[in-house]
């Protein structure tokens, strides 16, 4: 033990901070499944593959260590039109200052009152509203002693969050936490791995159901093909605590700086199949604010491949 190096005792703590969780949470159902609902479109359509890919605010969603890659102030909106009339609002801002990255986030997830005819009661409404802070930097930057010098490009990154869930008269509170590193591993490969929503059980009355709690890792590489032609390939590996594993994978193809062409697929378990996804996104720069327009979409497969759902994602992002 006296001879392990800086970097494998580095290696080790992440190792820790994916595998320890899964030690302190048992099998079984999960609640505030919002949690999960990562509405970002540049991810959903290749296949919701960003661990390690991510460099813009939608890291808030993924791996919180991406932030420390933000180059300007930026706002983004997001509306989803989910299946059985469920939709998302999603407002987010992030910017970098002296002391690391600062990001902060706003998710509403709402769906039409239900109303029931043949009773008395009134309508039922129902509703989430999940708020998140994130921070991001290098820890090189203010460990310098610790931290090879090898390791001086590594970004960690950690998310807060609360959630308030409605139904009918009722409401549930509960926090979580994430956090996140990622490296590049040379030849263009970066690497990231996080882990997210650890935190108290949310209670409804008097059941309470632990939070979806889940590891992940993810490899993104990319490639110049011409001058104005960049490729990205990634794939994420995604282990929740209480259920299956799944596997993403996705690609974009940039053109010239302005149009992205995406493309990704799902593989989860036989009962919840992914499937593909697919998307564009177009990059508008009038200095000295840059305009990004995305668009995804995404079905969701049930009783096989023989019927779906489509799920359609439109954001804009405007860096200042």
């Amino acid at each position: 033990m006296g001879s392990e190096s800086p970097q494998s005792r580095i290696w080790a703590w992440a190792g820790l901070l994916l595998v320890c969780p899964r030690l302190l949470l048992a099998n079984g159902t999960t609640g505030a499944d919002i949690l999960l609902a990562r509405v970002g479109t540049r991810a959903s359509a290749m296949g919701q593959t960003y661990v390690a890919l991510g460099d813009d605010l939608l890291s808030i969603q993924y791996n919180p260590a991406g932030l420390a890659d933000l180059q300007k102030p930026a706002v983004s909106v997001l509306h989803e039109a989910a299946i059985a009339q469920v939709q998302y609002e999603y407002l987010s801002w992030g910017q970098h200052f002296p002391f690391g990255a600062l990001a902060a986030s706003v998710t509403y997830r709402h769906m039409p009152d239900i109303n029931n005819p043949g009773a008395v009661d009134s309508a039922v409404s129902a509703y989430d509203a999940l708020f998140t802070v994130s921070y991001a930097d290098h820890p090189a930057r203010f460990f310098p002693q610790w931290i090879p010098p090898s390791y001086s490009d590594l970004s960690a990154g950690v998310t807060l969050k609360f959630l308030r869930s409605h139904l009918a008269s009722y409401d549930a509170y509960t926090g979580a936490l994430d956090a996140g590193i990622k490296k590049d591993l040379g030849g263009g490969i970066e690497g990231g791995l996080a882990v997210a929503n650890l935190g108290p059980p949310i209670q409804f009355i008097s059941v309470a159901d632990p939070l979806p709690a889940e590891a992940m890792a993810g490899l993104a590489k990319e490639l110049s093909i011409s001058r104005n032609n960049q490729l990205r390939a990634a794939g994420d590996f995604e282990y929740p605590f209480d259920g299956d594993p799944r596997m993403h994978g996705g690609i974009e193809d940039t053109l010239a700086g302005i149009l992205a062409l995406r493309a990704g697929y799902i593989l989860e378990n036989a009962q919840s199949l992914g499937g593909f996804t697919a998307g564009l996104g177009i990059r508008l720069e009038q200095a000295p604010l840059v305009f990004h327009f995305d668009y995804s979409y995404q079905p969701v497969y049930y009783d096989g491949f023989s019927s779906f759902e489509p799920q359609h994602l439109l954001s804009m992002e405007l860096e200042f």
